[in-house]
């Protein structure tokens, strides 16, 4: 009975948390401030900048394009080809989660990227692994994964 208390009052908070950030979400008209702390120092890669953290909840395509926007500033998801190229020179980048301790935890090293798979597009977009580089597609409205807002270099304003 005691864990079972136990796991309706970390259901309970997490209800909790869960709303919080969807009300701040949608009646806020500033993202919170761990979105604006993510971007914390941008690298300069090739054409554009990278934020220097991943925004710290795994979230849906759609989410995840949202909170690109919401950054301002011309943030956005990077193509599958910038991401490609991120995870490649990932260790130059740095901050990326490249690897796990549990098999559950999986989808923590899969990192949205902002191209839509074009037999299904209002369904799927690519993702890549940041573990070995393995890319494919999955649902936009299912699946939580990891990202990294980028923006292209001078187009601070699109």
């Amino acid at each position: 009975m005691q864990n079972l208390k136990k796991i309706i009052i970390v259901f309970r908070d997490f209800l909790v948390s869960s709303i919080n950030f969807i009300l701040e979400m949608l009646f806020s008209s500033k993202p919170p401030k761990e979105y604006l702390d993510a971007i914390g120092k941008p690298i300069k890669f090739d054409n554009i900048e990278i934020a220097q953290f991943d925004i710290p909840m795994n979230m849906t395509w759609e989410d995840a394009c949202a909170v690109c926007d919401s950054l301002g500033e011309g943030w956005r998801l990077p193509t599958l080809k910038e991401l490609k190229e991120i995870y490649k020179h990932r260790k130059r980048i740095g901050e990326f989660l490249t690897e796990i301790d549990k098999e559950d935890d999986v989808e923590l090293l899969y990192y949205w990227s902002a191209d839509d798979y074009p037999a299904d597009p209002d369904g799927q977009a690519y993702y890549v692994r940041f573990d070995n580089g393995y890319y494919d597609v999955t649902s936009k409205s299912q699946d939580n994964l990891s990202f990294r807002p980028v923006r292209d270099i001078g187009n601070k304003n699109s």
